[in-house]
């Protein structure tokens, strides 16, 4: 009985030695596939698509499965459709629908201000019958759920290119291009000029702004404050351009100048603005080398150096849900006129200032859309002859 009890005991210590190592060595497979899992996770995953959208239209987000292409124009003509089409993600078919803009436009500005309707306002058009500005005022909407375009009334003003809107939390949407800006009421879908008090020249409304932006952009701080950067033309130098931001208040409808020392930072490649906190935002890809991180602090208006980059990055970042920030597809510099040199794409982790998945090519420059579909994947737009992709994290 001894004999036999020992037996097992020495029979138990040879399979838990043996256990032991195997689970040693699938604990260490596990810590390798976990490093390079999280490699993998702090990369993402770009997953080429099987399609190419139309040049210059603006895609938007229906649901999580399906994006809208409204417009655009041909590959190699000054043409552009009035046609749309739907992408579906989950079965990978480009979808042909029967529906048409009232207008053929492209570089025109759309948003998704509830759950079933989308604005599109101004770009340029061109069908052999329209002027290339014909369409720079008017505006549609395209309701989802009767699947149906109606044109409302004009804009106040012209919007052709570079146009950027964004939801407020009253439902408006803020519509802006260069130094103009208006807002469009959902409920009497009607446009109003914002007219800042600093800026009002007699009833023209030339210009909404304090600066006279050449090329601008905006970012919402809170519910009321909206930051509008971008470039003005600089007065004493001809065919110069500086950079040039203000903060609009929504509520008092006045602008405050942000005051930028030129002698101290070069703004005039500012790179992205990222929003990390309320009291932050980062210009990410700054200065002439776009390898600076510039620091905003909100409360005190001020810039300071927060980072350097390991390589430059471009001017289109989009924050992720997760905290990083992607770059696809934008321009970098141009060492000779023949190889300009532009931005594949990048990830960019601000908390530890680093780069991940970094890649340029000579292809031409450009800057894509992003699209969120959900928490986890951005639709990054094509260019043309460039496939559009789905980012993964």
């Amino acid at each position: 009985m001894v004999f036999c009890t020992q037996g097992v005991g020495v029979l138990l210590k040879k399979w838990y030695l043996l256990l032991s190592k195997r689970l040693g060595i699938l604990l260490l497979f596990l810590i390798i596939t976990a490093v390079f899992c999280g490699c993998t996770y702090a990369e993402g995953k770009f997953i080429e698509l099987n399609f190419r959208q139309q040049d210059n239209n603006q895609p938007v987000v229906l649901n999580e499965n399906e994006i809208f292409f409204p417009g655009g124009t041909y590959s190699n003509d000054s043409k552009c459709y009035n046609s749309a089409k739907i992408y579906n993600i989950k079965e990978h078919k480009l979808i042909d629908t029967t529906v048409s803009m009232n207008v053929p436009r492209y570089n025109y500005g759309a948003i998704k201000y509830d759950n079933n309707n989308i604005l599109i306002v101004g770009g340029l058009c061109s069908d052999n019958s329209k002027k290339t500005n014909s369409c720079s005022q008017v505006a549609e909407i395209y309701n989802i759920k009767d699947k149906k375009f109606t044109q409302i009334s004009n804009t106040n003003l012209k919007y052709a290119i570079n146009i950027h809107t964004i939801s407020l939390k009253d439902g408006n949407v803020f519509i802006l291009s260069g130094g103009n800006f208006e807002v469009f009421n959902p409920l009497n879908k009607k446009f109003s000029i914002i007219v800042n008090k600093r800026q009002h020249i007699s009833n023209l409304h030339k210009y909404c702004t304090i600066n006279n932006f050449s090329h601008s952009n905006i970012l919402q701080i809170n519910p009321i404050e909206i930051l509008i950067y971008g470039t003005r033309p600089l007065n004493t130098v001809p065919n110069k351009e500086l950079f040039a931001m203000e903060i609009f208040n929504l509520e008092t409808r006045t602008s405050t100048n942000i005051p930028v020392d030129y002698n101290k930072l070069n703004y005039i490649n500012i790179g992205s603005p990222i929003k990390i906190n309320n009291k932050t935002i980062l210009f990410v890809g700054a200065g002439k080398d776009k390898k600076d991180v510039v620091k905003f602090d909100i409360n005190s208006q001020s810039f300071d150096i927060y980072n350097r980059l390991s390589s430059p990055l471009s001017d289109n970042g989009f924050l992720l849900t997760n905290g990083k920030v992607l770059f696809v597809r934008g321009g970098l510099f141009k060492p000779d006129y023949i190889k300009g040199t532009s931005l594949e794409h990048a990830v960019y982790d601000y908390k530890n200032n680093k780069v991940y998945n970094y890649k340029t090519t000579h292809k031409l420059h450009y800057t894509t859309h992003f699209v969120n579909i959900n928490n986890n994947t951005i639709y990054i737009s094509g260019y043309k002859n460039e496939y559009p992709m789905l980012y993964k994290y």
